[in-house]
């Protein structure tokens, strides 16, 4: 068994490459790296318990084996959620920092192992794989991306490397005791394993073409060709190399060289036919809608090229270059063409509707990647949050793999509606703190009873009801001590105002509880001098519910528990409003190129059709969620704008070091500052109390901070709310004065002419 985890390891590495670089069956290579990273956990959990087994069978019973089993399978993930989290919270209280960040990534992914192998014995590798995969780019600061991708390339590179190298040395040593049988047996184990991949893709091929992305018999045949071994399965051969409880001659080095030998075939033979056979079943082909994708940025790169070829020629120091040798035509697009019956021209040829259904997806899936794209540009300058941007980014890749879907608010919106058990949480506390119901309640006509009322409601009596409670808790506790279990002592119940206002108080209702469980208390301890024996228990079990009125004193901590909840639905609101304004301007940015999407223009048209609508309807919620809070779209509006005027002052120090007028000090030094200023805006408040509308008028520009024309303007200015589709004026219409819009959106129609 733990040879047969070894060897049941992938590693489709040029597979994957291969099919990255086609550029096609996205949803293939997701597959393939999806069933690797499964099969290589599965195959590690079950090398490890079965080396265990191997080599300390004697002290392992089924009880053992059992515990070691679950904490590997279902300890080592939480392990690495846990982590991930804590590393998730680490890196947000970082700004800008690439050294820092790198060095978390990289300690903390030695600790997780660390902590999950030698600690807790469970799986190491698990745990770190499910970090990783909870871990993204957008966990980092968008500076160091290109620097965080490179590191961690760089460091599988040479990890695999010295995998590799250490194998060759130690296979150098093995291969003194090798034999000619041995060659044999790696052969047959070769044709074995590839017969059970082959047997156990065509068996599963009815189920998985069934479900998710579908299947066929071109991904079937590239998930069994593509099964190559590599770094993982010697690493696994490594570690069975060095188990001291095998034998080395009959168990290691056997295992060594069959597995050795099995990365080697699969490598040699299954890598280096693989392009062939991506050629031989089609995947190589270029479809229609790539093609002509392709000859529309040939041919806009050709016109570019030729702008720039004409601006050049005018140029004072290259006019008189030699420009036949400059404009050699690289390239020529070519389109598909045919012959008109009538005045026998080429003319460009219509694509068939099925044609253009594929090009309708191909541009659907461009859409959405130019969406990521326009996200993460958002994250990078500040005007998106880390959270809204993962949510964002998140979205377009589910999107991505719904055929003909398009990323709508709907999508979306669920992320930032308040969660219902917040709602009904702040509104129990809310009706616990102020008890809606006594407001209802018309006062009393007994001037004793109004004193009462009016004592028993104030904020002196409550507060001497909880020095009450907590001086009365030690007594309680006391009695529990068995030195002063037998010393007695008496309460005094105090009752007031006993109507229908005071009972009809939660709390009140509590404390009457209380009363009563007291009452019981003391006709039980009245019970125990005839059933002492009896009833002793029973007098332990009430004198514990004595405790509970402890629970009065949660009514101090109220109404910051309301304070916390309103934050926590301020937060979520504030997200939503920075998911939808990110989606919106994500729309517009695809707006503006979606011809060089799709060259078609019925496609394009389509695709402008559905693009505008969608970021009409989004353009809606948004004002609609202004409107209801606009102490939140301000806030948002407010941290946008300091992070906008603070990235314009970074841009001018780059300027200015390029320029030579500032050296490497002064600028490291100037951005400094600056990005202090940014790290203070990941803690920007939700919610920021909306400006007034005089206090507006002092930012109106044409104004120019006159008092005497704001305060003309705050005399005879009227103050106008409008509803979603109220309509404010038409065109052609008198003026009757100027409008300045102190919170929400307005939009301007007009007719075709």
């Amino acid at each position: 068994m733990m040879f047969g985890a070894i060897v049941s390891t992938l590693d489709p590495f040029v597979t994957v490459s291969q099919l990255h670089s086609l550029g096609t069956a996205k949803p293939l290579i997701l597959i393939t790296e999806g069933e690797s990273l499964f099969v290589d956990g599965t195959a590690f959990i079950t090398f490890e318990v079965f080396k265990d087994l191997a080599t300390h069978l004697s002290f392992i019973d089924a009880s053992y084996f059992t515990l070691k089993l679950v904490l590997k399978v279902l300890g080592s993930p939480l392990i690495g959620f846990i982590m991930s989290k804590i590393v998730t919270f680490w890196l947000s209280h970082i700004f800008d920092d690439g050294l820092v960040e790198i060095t978390i990534s990289l300690a903390m992914t030695y600790i997780t192992f660390y902590l999950a192998a030698q600690w807790l014995g469970m799986s190491g590798v698990i745990a770190v794989l499910i970090m990783g995969l909870l871990l993204d780019t957008v966990t980092f600061s968008p500076e160091i991306e290109v620097f965080l991708l490179r590191f961690w390339e760089m460091l599988t590179y040479l990890a695999n490397t010295l995998i590799f190298f250490v194998i060759g040395i130690v296979i150098a040593q093995a291969f003194q005791n090798m034999a000619f049988s041995d060659f044999l047996y790696i052969l047959s184990l070769y044709c074995a394993v590839q017969a059970i991949r082959l047997v156990t893709v065509v068996l599963l091929s009815p189920l998985l073409s069934r479900c998710g992305y579908g299947f066929n018999y071109r991904w079937a045949l590239v998930c069994f060709w593509g099964a190559t071994k590599g770094a993982f399965c010697l690493s696994l051969t490594l570690m069975a190399y060095q188990a001291e409880g095998l034998d080395k001659f009959q168990v290691r080095e056997k295992i060594l060289v069959l597995s050795s030998g099995m990365v080697l075939l699969t490598l040699i033979v299954n890598a280096t036919t693989m392009n062939m056979c991506l050629k031989v079943i089609g995947m190589c082909d270029i479809l229609e809608p790539k093609r002509l994708a392709m000859n529309s940025a040939l041919l806009r790169m050709k016109e570019n090229a030729q702008s720039t070829l004409n601006m050049l020629k005018g140029d004072r120091f290259l006019a008189d270059a030699n420009w036949e040798m400059v404009n050699i035509e690289e390239f020529s697009p070519s389109a598909r063409v045919t012959k008109c019956p009538d005045c026998d021209s080429s003319v460009r040829l219509a694509p068939s509707p099925r044609e253009l259904d594929d090009m309708m997806e191909a541009a659907r899936v461009r859409i959405l990647t130019a969406l990521k794209e326009s996200y993460w540009k958002q994250y990078s300058s500040g005007m998106l949050n880390r959270e809204a941007t993962r949510i964002l980014i998140d979205t377009a890749e589910i999107m991505t793999d719904h055929k003909g879907k398009f990323m709508t608010v709907q999508d979306i919106k669920k992320y930032w509606e308040p969660k219902g058990f917040l709602i009904a949480l702040q509104k129990k506390l809310e009706d616990w703190l102020y008890n809606v119901n006594i407001e209802k309640l018309s006062p009393s006509r007994s001037a004793v009873q109004k004193l009462c009322c009016q004592i028993v409601f104030s904020v002196p009596f409550e507060s001497v009801i909880y020095v009450l409670i907590l001086l009365n808790i030690f007594p309680i506790i006391i009695e529990f001590v068995p030195v002063s279990s037998d010393e007695y002592s008496q309460e005094l119940h105090v009752g007031l105002a006993m109507r229908k206002a005071y009972i009809l108080n939660p709390w009140n209702q509590f404390d009457l509880f209380i009363i009563v469980l007291a009452v019981v208390d003391i006709v039980i301890n009245d019970c125990v001098a005839s059933f002492k024996v009896q009833m002793i228990r029973i007098v332990r079990v009430s004198k514990m519910f004595r405790l509970t009125r402890v629970l009065r004193l949660i009514k101090i901590i109220i109404p910051k528990l309301i304070t916390l909840v309103e934050h926590q639905i301020h937060k979520q609101l504030s997200l939503g409003y920075d998911i939808g304004k990110g989606y919106i301007l994500g729309e517009e940015d695809i707006s503006k190129i979606i011809d060089h999407i799709a060259d078609d223009q019925t496609v394009s048209k389509k695709l402008k059709g559905i693009l505008e609508m969608n970021r009409q309807v989004a353009v809606k919620e948004i004002g609609l969620l202004q409107r209801n809070h606009p102490e939140i779209a301000i806030s948002v509006k407010t941290r946008q704008a300091a992070r906008a005027v603070l990235n314009s002052k970074r841009e001018t120090i780059k300027s200015l070091m390029l320029l030579g007028l500032l050296d490497e000090v002064e600028s490291k030094k100037l951005k400094k500052m600056i990005e202090i200023r940014m790290k203070k805006l990941t803690k920007f408040p939700p919610t920021i109390p909306a400006p007034t509308p005089g206090n507006l008028l002092q930012n109106v520009p044409w104004l120019h901070s006159d008092v005497a024309q704001i305060e003309f303007i705050k005399k005879v200015a009227k103050l106008m709310i409008f509803d979603f589709g109220d309509i404010i004026m038409h065109e052609n219409d008198k003026p009757q004065g100027i409008h300045l819009i102190v919170s929400g959106v307005v939009k301007g129609l007009a007719k075709a002419s």
